[in-house]
């Protein structure tokens, strides 16, 4: 249903008349269970129960060298954005695992929202979603989730996913706090972190002060980038034995002297001027987790926020979870099939290229996906008989 981006169960049920043989042919499958069936069979399923599944595109992507051209700083480290996003929201629908928020205006909204994790590659929009962790209430608990708690249970899942691998944890200013900080150094993993306030700022200012912070100048598309940075200070005083590095970054238009990107970063990564460029990079990269994974999944025709099913337990985070790993096999074919790329060319919106292979499954018996690719491509040609 969601690799071929079916908006709702109702539409997934109704097309399959059309489908029987392809569902048989490409997904081995013989048998559909009802609206209902489908939902009741899926409700009582426990999301980690998927993480196998993840893991097995992952190892995959490694074994075919995908993970290999995504590594930075000298092919050593892979870059992992972190953020939440919402895929469920309702007035009226309350399950004892749903988040609450109360409006001023008396209106109670029951929603959920998940912590994912993607391998990124700065200056490339295609990413390899890791896991997403699902932000609810937890059993027994009187209060929401939260985001932080989410991230105590994501980041050792994202090691386990990802192995032995060298793992740069990308993390907005919710995060630069001791604890969370702990957690990604259990996990062995490096950070960059977006800070706006704190004490890092209050010994980078003095350092400013006193003209002791150095500084890296390069230009870009007509733009002067200014990287100001210190080494070695303290995060704060109840954490005085975690020490990090402080990123100070402008970009200035050289003809108007106009500040167009700024930001702060901290960071346990050694500062090494010539890695300054890339290391910007790499930090910036955070934006593709919301860009080019949560942005897509929502508005470009995976239909993240639709109401597929919310259940009494699991359901509505195991659609997001399935959506997620849809997507996850698209972005696999993207980077690596020839056939899935030139199909892609010929269409300025995902939307109307997943409309496309909806059609052609609909309409033409296919040995595999791949067919419909060459199809669309026009590597293959259907030829109808002469009407006599």
């Amino acid at each position: 249903m969601f690799h071929l981006i079916d908006p709702c169960l109702l539409a997934f049920r109704e097309s399959i008349p059309y489908r029987t043989e392809n569902l048989k042919q490409i997904y081995e499958l013989e048998e559909i269970p009802s609206d209902s069936g489908l939902r009741l069979c899926l409700d009582g399923v426990a999301p980690d129960l998927l993480k196998p599944v993840y893991k097995d595109l992952i190892e995959f992507a490694s074994e075919q060298g995908m993970l290999a051209e995504k590594r930075v700083l000298g092919g050593r480290y892979l870059a992992v954005p972190f953020d939440a996003t919402g895929y469920f929201s309702s007035t009226k629908t309350k399950r004892k695992h749903c988040l609450v928020k109360n409006h001023q205006n008396g209106e109670t909204i029951y929603h959920h929202q998940a912590l994912g994790a993607v391998i990124a590659q700065p200056g490339a929009k295609n990413v390899f979603p890791i896991w997403a962790e699902a932000i609810q209430r937890q059993d027994g608990a009187v209060k929401n989730d939260c985001e932080r708690n989410a991230a105590k249970r994501l980041i050792p899942t994202v090691r386990e996913m990802l192995g032995d691998e060298r793992i740069i944890a990308l993390m907005d200013a919710l995060y630069t706090d001791g604890p969370n900080i702990l957690a990604l150094q259990q996990a062995q993993m490096n950070f960059i972190i977006t800070i706006k306030d704190g004490y890092p700022l209050i010994q980078a200012e003095k350092q400013a002060l006193d003209g002791t912070l150095s500084s890296h100048t390069w230009t870009k598309d007509g733009k002067m980038c200014i990287l100001q940075w210190a080494n070695d200070l303290v995060l704060n005083g109840q954490y005085q034995d975690i020490r990090v590095n402080y990123l100070h970054y402008q970009e200035i238009k050289e003809d108007t002297g106009e500040i167009v990107y700024r930001n702060e970063w901290i960071t346990d990564l050694d500062i090494i001027p010539e890695q300054l460029p890339e290391l910007v990079m790499i930090a910036r990269a955070r934006w593709q987790i919301e860009n080019e994974t949560f942005n897509t999944l929502k508005n470009q025709g995976y239909h993240l926020e639709h109401n597929y099913g919310h259940g009494k337990q699991y359901l509505s985070t195991i659609f997001a979870l399935l959506m997620l790993l849809a997507f996850f096999v698209d972005q696999v074919a993207n980077y690596a099939d020839q056939n899935y790329k030139k199909a892609r060319a010929m269409f300025k919106t995902n939307r109307a290229f997943f409309n496309r292979i909806a059609q052609v499954f609909d309409l033409l018996p296919c040995m595999s996906m791949n067919s419909i690719y060459r199809f669309m491509c026009g590597e293959i040609k259907v030829s109808l008989p002469k009407i006599e």
